[in-house]
């Protein structure tokens, strides 16, 4: 008796013990049973029912801080819960979604998704009844606007016939990775402090500030095909903004950003010391230098610069997102479509290019990339995706709304929309860094100038630090292929001597997506440049539906990009247009002295 009852204790405990026996999360115990009840259940009347429903609920934790010469400004540290829930009605090839109601409002494009803020504490009954209350005002809406929809397709001779949902293979997937330690706000307060605190020793600063954050996303998501997914989404940031005024009046930018997984994963404080100096004197040096009110020539866009000109004119229109279906015909003049999605199979780069999207490679150069996932908020595992091949654009980036063209996930929906994972340009025939200078002053030779551009920074729109300090220029509601790029930071006059002369406020014009074909030289190294990607910029849809806009989406993500130096031959630079405000009339009070 003794062994028996020895013998059932030990099975006991094993069986406490093991995955299969712990309690199931409560919150997506709540989203599976709900789940299988709508799609059970849910139905108005003689109406069409539910095809599709998904849920995604993302728990929010961290702090953030802020600093300006050396002072604390700000701290936040309230956890969120939000949940999304996307209702399809009708049939992959035709349902409510991608569809603007002449009255929609903020529902439109987004028709058949509900939200609703989660409570923090796992109360099964009532996270049943605010994915019930989400599920059902998306349900009512779809019905509404795939009625609608149908209706203003009947009424079109030439409709894209594109499906609207494209299908995707179930995936069980579990993140290995345990919860984050939440951060010490103390810690993110003092590097808040500490790396404002240099701009009080230097009087042309007029205004800085210094972010840092350290979250981690949860994400829970179940779909009635039977895809279940958890995923952590941990980011730590350091960005640094600080601006000036020359004498005639014109702002002058700059920023340092800095990602990792956690705030191990960031530079070292003093690294990032050292580099919060540099930008206070490149700011120092920029105010004196001259301006140049206009320049056509060669431009050689070096490191980062060369990372961002890629990211804003190019990169940013790989994601493919459709012209929704409109009620009203007349509301098109609001949209733009996406350039790139009429140049499949045409020639976007030079032959020698490659253009490779990895969401999945970790690591760079021995280098860390904190954007790196193993699967996207659609449930799809993201593959290693060829976007140009030899020159020839080969496909964009896509989600389970498929495109003309373009009618499978490569598992990129991130925030909400399509979004780049780690972008890596390669160029069979890249030059060394002095052969790339030689090229560029016999270039401008041969123009008959006395010297070539180069440029070393470039402006980000995320990262300005007062208004009309540069950045991308995106409408009416999409991406331009007119867009502008952002201003150059840091820019040198290149003499045949090799001689380098500083000059500031420069803007770059006439940069877009088809002038990249024209490259006529690169590098051929590069490192991993890490840096938020703004997904509603990326869109043809209006602000006011774009994510971030509503609760439960993200407006950036991190994306990185390892591109080469660019030589280009031709580019405008300029003088800004706009007035210039006067510099302040008496000193910074710190240095009146």
């Amino acid at each position: 008796m003794t062994r028996v009852l020895l013998s059932l204790l030990a099975s006991l405990l094993l069986a406490a013990a093991s995955p299969a026996a712990a309690q199931e999360d409560v919150v997506l115990r709540a989203m599976k049973d709900e789940l299988a009840r709508s799609m059970e259940r849910l139905r108005l009347e003689s109406l069409d029912k539910p095809y599709f429903i998904a849920y995604r609920a993302q728990e929010r934790t961290g702090t953030t801080a802020a600093a300006t010469f050396g002072a604390l400004v700000s701290r936040a540290d309230s956890p969120s819960r939000y949940l999304a829930a996307e209702v399809r009605v009708g049939e992959p090839k035709l349902d409510n979604t991608n569809f603007l109601g002449s009255m929609s409002g903020p529902s439109g494009i987004v028709s058949g998704r509900g939200f609703v803020t989660l409570p923090l504490e796992d109360d099964y009954k009532e996270l049943r009844r605010q994915v019930w209350l989400a599920t059902d005002a998306a349900y009512k809406r779809a019905l509404e606007d795939l009625s609608r929809k149908r209706a203003a397709v009947q009424n079109r001779q030439n409709s894209d016939p594109t499906p609207d949902f494209a299908a995707a293979t179930p995936v069980t997937w579990t993140d290995p990775a345990p919860a984050g330690r939440p951060p010490v706000a103390a810690a993110l307060e003092t590097l808040a402090r500490d790396l404002s605190a240099p701009f009080e020793d230097t009087p042309a600063v007029q205004v800085s500030r210094v972010s840092v954050d350290s979250v981690e996303v949860l994400t829970r998501y179940v779909n009635s095909e039977g895809t279940v997914f958890t995923r952590r989404t941990p980011l730590a940031s350091v960005v640094v903004t600080a601006s000036t005024q020359a004498a005639d009046g014109l702002a002058l930018d700059d920023f340092l950003a800095a990602y990792g997984r956690t705030l191990d994963g960031l530079p070292k404080t003093a690294e990032l010391l050292a580099a919060v100096k540099e930008l206070g004197t490149r700011l120092t040096q920029l105010r004196s230098a001259p301006v140049l009110d206009r320049y056509n020539g060669p431009v050689l866009f070096e490191g980062q610069a060369a990372a961002e000109v890629f990211h804003q004119a190019f990169a940013a229109l790989l994601p493919a997102v459709r012209r929704p279906v409109l009620e009203n015909e007349a509301m098109g003049r609001m949209f733009e479509d996406n350039p790139l999605l009429e140049r499949l199979g045409a020639k976007v780069l030079p032959e020698s290019m490659s253009l490779v999207d990895d969401p999945t490679l970790a690591e760079q150069g021995g280098q860390t990339l904190p954007n790196a996932y193993a699967i996207d908020d659609d449930g799809v595992r993201p593959t290693r995706t060829v976007v140009v091949e030899k020159g020839i654009l080969k496909t964009l980036l896509t989600t389970r709304a498929p495109v003309r063209g373009v009618e499978t996930s490569n598992g990129h929906r991130r925030g909400g929309l399509p979004a780049p994972g780690t972008l890596v340009l390669v160029d069979e025939k890249g030059l060394t860094a002095e052969a790339l200078k030689a090229e560029l002053i016999e270039r401008a030779r041969k123009r008959g100038k006395d010297y070539g551009i180069v440029v070393r920074r470039v402006a980000h729109p995320l990262y300005a630090s007062r208004e009309g300090g540069g950045g991308m220029s995106f409408g009416p509601f999409g991406p331009r292929e007119g867009a502008k790029v952002g201003a150059a930071i840091v820019a040198y006059k290149v003499f045949p001597d090799g001689r380098e002369e500083l000059v500031r406020n420069l803007e770059p014009s006439g940069l877009v997506a088809a002038t990249f074909k024209e490259i006529v030289a690169s590098g051929q190294n590069a490192s991993a440049y890490t840096v938020a990607f703004d997904t509603r910029n990326a869109t043809s849809v209006p602000p006011f539906l774009r994510p971030g806009f509503l609760p439960g989406d993200t407006a950036h993500v991190v994306v990185s990009l390892v591109v080469p130096s660019l030589l280009f031959d031709d580019v405008t630079l300029q003088k800004p247009t706009r007035e210039a405000s006067k510099p302040p009339l008496i000193k910074h009070p710190s240095f009146d002295k």
